[in-house]
């Protein structure tokens, strides 16, 4: 059961002019009274992978603040960490006052793929395995303030419409 409408939460972003995005929907994890799945799907230029990390609505919540906080002052990182302690799942860090942004994290993914590359030199996922597939670690991508505004109102929109947050 999704508890956003059937908009994700999605992020637009470049790295060395391949378009890339990352997309996010959340989903109540049963069993967890703030669990949420996040069902993120990494496309860059014709490769995608899909992941879904398990988060806790006050890692959102705290996410959703310090990106608000990057946002308004084009300063600062604000990293959201998933529930099991693995690696970031995702984190923004401005590159300045001129409004860019880079992004970098991990997806875990269940299908194996092969030493597949990001047609872009700039940005060469690392793959390697787990019990649970495939970890992509990503870094490099690049955004800048526009395309923050909709992610941001995309997070609050999902956190507006997931039940018993107060």
């Amino acid at each position: 059961m999704f508890v956003t409408d059937s908009s994700p939460v999605l992020l637009e972003c470049f790295a060395d002019e391949v378009s890339s995005s990352l997309s996010l929907s959340f989903e109540r994890f049963d069993g967890e009274s703030d669990g949420f799945l996040c069902e993120a799907t990494l496309k860059i230029g014709d490769r995608t992978w899909t992941g879904r990390p398990l988060l806790s609505l006050g890692a959102i919540l705290q996410f959703v603040a310090k990106l608000a906080d990057v946002y308004d002052r084009l300063t600062g990182s604000a990293i959201l960490q998933t529930r099991v302690g693995e690696p970031p799942f995702l984190c923004i860090s401005s590159l300045g006052s001129a409004g860019h942004f880079v992004l970098g994290g991990t997806i875990a993914t269940p299908n194996v793929l092969s030493d597949a590359r990001c047609a872009c030199d700039f940005l060469k996922p690392r793959i390697e395995g787990n019990s649970g597939g495939v970890r992509v670690t990503f870094d490099g991508l690049m955004t800048d303030q526009s395309f923050l505004r909709p992610f941001l109102s995309g997070f609050r929109r999902f956190l507006a419409d997931a039940p018993n947050i107060m």
